[in-house]
């Protein structure tokens, strides 16, 4: 889980001439600009940040990573079932502006929502939360619709980037 800016050294062969090695400046992440709305979304897009515009104090790279739940120190193993990934919004930071705070959305198309009910699972009972640095669970006020697609969202407010989950029956 990397984000931000990095150097990487490259071995290279020209055709005619010695093994060298040399450096490559990369950047990892997505490039939010503070002053316009703008989204990042994770890998496959199950799950997605809004940034509205002023949210931000500059512009910069962020990065919204899925994890496995062994990447995850949890204070307890947990009774109810986390639905879809783990993601981890980086870099941390906290400190939106009241009406401007960036919001978590986890995204689940018709097929998806017909195949989780059929194992048991409903997401009208499921609640993002925050996985702290303690090991606990903190539940986020969490909104639950359809978009003009007919694709369900389960969103929330953030207070602060860091590890989120979705949990069924929370």
């Amino acid at each position: 889980r990397k984000n931000g800016l990095y150097t990487v050294q490259l071995r290279v062969k020209p055709k005619d001439g010695p093994e060298e090695v040399v450096q490559q400046t990369v950047y990892i992440g997505s490039y939010v600009n503070a002053l316009c709305d703008s989204v990042i979304a994770a890998p496959y897009r199950r799950s997605e940040v809004f940034f509205p515009a002023g949210a931000l104090a500059s512009s910069g790279l962020f990065t919204l990573s899925a994890l496995q739940l062994d990447d995850v120190a949890l204070e307890q193993p947990l009774d109810i079932q986390n639905i879809g990934p783990i993601v981890e919004i980086l870099p941390h930071q906290s400190g939106f502006p009241d009406g401007k705070k960036p919001t978590l959305t986890y995204k689940y198309t018709p097929s998806d929502v017909d195949e989780l009910s059929r194992q048991g699972i409903d997401l009208s009972q499921a609640n993002i939360c925050y996985l702290g640095d303690d090991g606990g669970l903190h539940l986020l006020s969490s909104t639950h619709g359809r978009n003009d697609d007919g694709v369900y969202q389960i969103t929330a407010p953030l207070s602060h980037f860091s590890r989120f989950a979705l949990l069924g029956g929370a």
